[in-house]
């Protein structure tokens, strides 16, 4: 889902998919250490490889091959995202 997505126009199983969502991920990071994707046996344990996007901004997705992108004036914070798999308006 796109970050800067307005929650007023979200439907309502957009709504649910992140009411379930949101603690699994919050949960598997507090249990991991603050990572959120878990690491293939054969994959390199580099500290970037640990997280799903976070400061990860130029570096490919790990699900679609694309390069993660960043914001840093819409919101106090930097966010970071896969804009094809978050595409804008979905």
């Amino acid at each position: 889902m796109y970050p800067f997505k307005k929650v007023i126009s979200l439907s309502e199983c957009e709504l649910n998919e992140l009411l379930l969502c949101i603690p699994k991920i919050l949960s598997q990071g507090y249990k991991n250490k603050g990572r959120t994707r878990t690491i293939p046996e054969k994959e390199k344990t580099l500290r970037d490889a640990t997280l799903w996007v976070f400061r990860r901004s130029g570096k490919q997705c790990w699900t679609c091959g694309a390069k993660i992108v960043s914001e840093k004036k819409l919101t106090s914070r930097t966010t970071f995202w896969c804009p094809n798999c978050q595409p804008i308006g979905i």
